[in-house]
């Protein structure tokens, strides 16, 4: 399997489930991006033709298009993530799957109570699950075999810092198995993330 290094440093699959390209994922969450992300908010109709037009005059396809869609999937996110909507980067299917703010949260509570100490997400996806549990103060390790998700993951994740530091890192599930057996750890697996 061929490996690449995420900003950690970290080896990582090049698996890509999403669609998404990877390079333009990294510069989806790059400083590069941000002020088109800025200016992408104040569009009316994100999804509309007209615009994705407008937009490629200044931007490749993909660039346009992947602005685009984060803000339209920011706005549709607000009833299920709250102000991290603003804040975190999204695919549809991403946001689809994602747990909604507050159960994250009620799940971290519930882990921090335990006396859990460190999460692994296996199968992070976009990362909320792990945000919420870094917010609670776990010390987080997301598990994501997708290289895109990985890649926005890790953004989402670093919307927190310096509050809560947390990584991912993309293995095969099946590296899992030296992780668990802490008594002050807990496993996170979310079968609905898995592929057939």
């Amino acid at each position: 399997m061929t490996g690449r290094a995420l900003a950690t440093g970290r080896t990582i699959s090049s698996t890509n489930l999403t669609g998404m390209d990877v390079e333009v994922a990294r510069w989806l969450v790059s400083a590069a991006a941000t002020p088109w992300l800025a200016q992408a908010a104040a569009e009316t109709d994100p999804s509309s033709p007209a615009t994705a037009r407008r937009w490629r005059r200044h931007l490749s396809a993909e660039q346009a298009t992947v602005v685009l869609d984060q803000i339209a999937l920011r706005r549709r996110a607000v009833k299920k993530l709250g102000d991290w909507a603003d804040q975190v980067f999204l695919t549809r299917d991403g946001l689809e799957m994602a747990t909604r703010r507050e159960v994250a949260r009620w799940r971290a509570r519930r882990l921090v109570e335990a006396g859990v100490t460190s999460l692994v997400d296996a199968g992070t996806g976009l990362g909320i699950d792990a945000m919420a549990a870094a917010e609670a103060g776990l010390a987080v390790q997301g598990w994501e075999r997708d290289l895109v998700l990985a890649i926005l993951a890790q953004a989402n994740l670093e919307t927190l810092k310096p509050v809560a530091p947390a990584s991912v890192n993309v293995h095969q599930l099946d590296d899992l198995t030296h992780l668990t057996g802490r008594p002050d750890q807990a496993l996170y697996l979310d079968p609905a993330r898995r592929s057939a």
